[in-house]
């Protein structure tokens, strides 16, 4: 992340905020990526598992995602990726202060193991 920071890319803001996903989405030809970590470093049961979720916003406040939860060495099998979608149309005028949209989505999920699909 520091390496990120020091190299002078543009960077956004979160599109997430405590888990609840904001009607933010990525512009055309613009990526997003957003990474949490959850660590435990004592034992037992010492471990470190991820959550990566990629971003590409398509136009037309139409964003496609990619993302891969639960990510962790020894049980990759457990882990579970999901694809998607995110539109949020603006509803009142560009020039509003205050904008007003509408949010739709759906995420597809897949695992390795157990129930192999869902959304």
């Amino acid at each position: 992340m520091l390496l990120l920071i020091l190299s002078g890319l543009v960077a956004s803001g979160q599109q997430t905020i405590c888990g609840v996903p904001s009607a933010d989405v990525s512009g055309k030809k613009e990526w997003f990526y957003q990474h949490q970590t959850v660590a435990r470093s004592w034992n037992p049961d010492r471990r470190w598992i991820q959550t990566n979720a990629f971003g590409r916003g398509i136009g037309h406040a139409l964003e496609l995602d990619a993302t891969w939860f639960n990510l962790e060495s020894r049980l990759i099998n457990q882990s579970i990726g999901s694809i998607g979608f995110k539109w949020s149309p603006r509803r009142n005028g560009e020039d509003s202060k205050i904008p007003l949209r509408f949010v739709a989505g759906e995420m597809l999920q897949f695992r390795g193991v157990g129930p192999k699909a869902g959304n």
